[in-house]
This record gives C-alpha cells, structure tokens and sequence, in this order.
C-alpha cells in the first residue's frame, strides 16, 4: 500500500530487531527516484518488476468462465487497468485483497484444488511504461527467506512460491540442483494430482528469489543489505503532475487536482507519475553487518550513509509487529512471536519440551 502520513512507517522501524548506534560517516550518496520500496521480499521484487515496465494482459481462456467472460471484456487492455474489485467478485482463496486475489487466481488456476494449470497471464515489456525506483532491504533479495532455517520445507508447493515468467523448475534445472522428494501425501489432494507436487526447502525459496532479480534484470535497482534509519515526508513546490500511460486506476482528472495539497498525489491510486512537485519523502539508510542480522541489526558505522528521494513509498517489509493476545504472560520470556520462534529454533528442539501454538494461519502451521 502506498504511506500518506506518517502513522504507517512503525511496522519498519525494527521489524523485531534492535538498531546499532548511528554514526555519522563523511560520505553519502543520494538518489532521486519515482518510486522506493523498503522491503525487499517477493512482494517488492514483484512491485519492481511491474515498475521496470512488465504489463500482465490476460491470455484470453480460464477454467472459470464467469471470469474469463469478465476479462475478455476488455482483451487488449491491460490487468493494471482494470477494475480489480469488479474482476475479483465471487473469487475464492486466502486473501480478501481484490489485487492479491485475482493475481493468484490468474497465475495458479485453481491450484487450491490440486490442479496444475499454466498461468493464464501473458506479460509484455514496455520501456517506456517502466519507473525510476529503488527496492531497499537488510538481506538479498527474498526478505525474511534468508534467515529462515534453510532445511526447513514449506507447506506450500514450491509453484506457488514462483513469480512471473521464471519458475522453480527452470530454477532447479539451470542450477542442476536435486529435487528434494518431498511429495504431498495429503486428502485435499487426489492422487492423480500430489504425485508430482514438490515441496520447497526455505533456502531453496531464498536462492531462487536473488536468481529471479538477476534473470529479470532487476538487480540495478536493489539496495541489499542496508537498513533504513530515518524516513520523513517533506512539503516542496508542486506543479500539476502528468499520469503515465499505465496505472493501477485511471485517476487523470483527480490527479489534476488539489495537487498543492501534500496527500493527494501519493493517494490517488498513480502508480507512476512523473512531475517535480507534490510530497516528497526522504529515506536515510546505512549498511548492516550481515553476520549479526538474525540477533541484533548492527549499524556498519565504516560504511556510507545512503539518501533516497522519492515521490512514492511502498512499504513492503513483511508482516511488521505481532498482534498481542493482551493477556497476562504473554510477556513472559519464553513466550514468542514467530520470527523470534525461528531465529531460536534449533535450541527450542533440542529441549525436547512441548510447544504451545496460538493462531492456526500459515505461519501457525508451518
């Protein structure tokens, strides 16, 4: 989502981690950009692939009819100019997110079902559809895979982990790595469909998504292993700005408006305006030191101070702070949320003691 005010950049500051002492440093290097993203997961490498100017058209046929007949509507129009809640009316699946919703139904059909569809998007490149924009991150690309225990196999099949136009398969085959043979021995799968259905081990997840910038050829907008320290929204001169060609809502007349008013650029919906005015943010981050990223983010105090300069800021920096229960000893020390739960693990398994669960969502069950 995109930030309007300052109430949402909290769930950023620490992400369950305590900052290092800031140290001035005498160089800084600055940007200036459309668009940053702080996170840098498979939700922002996602984000960068659509602002490097990848459009998604639908490729004309869907198991469902009722949608197929809705997209074809519109077939040489592209999905980010459609109206997602109208598309996603009377879908089904894990998010209520109309965006979310729709993408996962159009690129894995049916696949909550046990089926194994190709992906009914096809994706074209347009340069001159494509932002200036910066995806910031403590690790490589892939976010909180790089810190998860490597061994560890996902719930999820290692398809549905994939992202546009590169998938786990042609992954393994180029790096000629060994299948693990982990099949789904499950009843929401028919045999017919979980015999060829592969878990992914996390570290696997986590090699794929940094090969997925490179072949994408996204890695020159990645900022890796830099923790971001500082962001604030600053007032400058506005002009009236100028909507690209592609948008996620068509917001050209509003656009136009109020636009000396710091807010209203940044809500409207635009994914990539080009103008010179409306809010500004400045990001300010500095590098970490990977080898004490999974106990204590430590601030590299040798290493330079990094300013962004951006008109648009996604956060995209996971699932932020836990949700609290407000009860009494919650907490207690050896009460946990789940990042805390795999950083300790191997030291919780070797105590051989029973483990309490609470909340049956994805992260409960992996």
């Amino acid at each position: 989502a995109y930030c309007s005010g300052d109430e949402c950049l909290s769930d950023c500051s620490d992400h369950g981690h305590t900052l290092g002492t800031m140290k001035e440093n005498t160089k800084t290097e600055e940007f200036d950009v459309e668009v940053a993203i702080i996170g840098n997961g498979p939700a922002a490498i996602f984000l960068s692939m659509l602002l490097s100017g990848y459009i998604p058209y639908f490729s004309g046929k869907h198991p469902d009819p009722l949608l197929t007949s809705k997209l074809n509507e519109n077939p040489n129009q592209s999905l980010l100019e459609q109206d997602f809640q109208y598309l996603s009316e009377g879908l089904e699946g894990r998010s209520k997110n109309p965006v979310a919703l729709l993408f996962d139904t159009l690129f894995h059909p049916n696949a909550d079902l046990g089926e194994d569809n190709l992906s009914t998007l096809r994706w074209t490149k347009d340069e001159s559809a494509a932002c200036s924009h910066i995806v910031i991150g403590t690790e490589q690309p892939g976010g909180q895979w790089h810190i998860m225990e490597k061994s560890i196999l996902t719930l999820s099949l290692d398809s549905w982990l994939e992202l546009p136009m590169y998938t786990f398969k042609e992954w393994k085959k180029m790096k000629g790595k060994s299948i693990i043979d982990e099949r789904l021995s499950t009843p929401f799968f028919p045999k017919k469909h979980y015999a060829d259905k592969i878990r992914a081990a996390a570290g696997d997840a986590a090699e794929y998504y940094i090969a997925y910038v490179e072949k994408m050829g996204l890695k020159s907008n990645f900022m890796n292993g830099m923790l971001v320290h500082h962001v604030e929204k600053s007032k400058v001169k506005s002009t009236p700005p100028v909507t690209t060609k592609n948008t996620l809502h068509s917001h050209e007349e509003e656009s136009h408006k109020d636009f000396n008013n710091t807010d209203s650029c940044v809500d409207k919906g635009v994914v990539c305006p080009t103008f010179n005015g409306c809010s500004q943010w400045k990001i300010k981050a500095k590098r970490v030191k990977p080898e004490v990223y999974k106990t204590q983010v430590q601030v590299d105090s040798t290493s330079e101070n990094v300013v962004i300069k951006a008109r648009n800021l996604v956060l995209a920096c996971g699932l932020g702070a836990p949700s609290k229960l407000g009860v009494p000893g919650e907490d207690l020390p050896y009460v946990m949320d789940f990042l805390q739960f795999q950083e300790r693990i191997e030291h919780i398994k070797s105590l051989r003691q029973p483990v309490a669960v609470i909340g049956a969502g994805m992260s409960g069950a992996d």
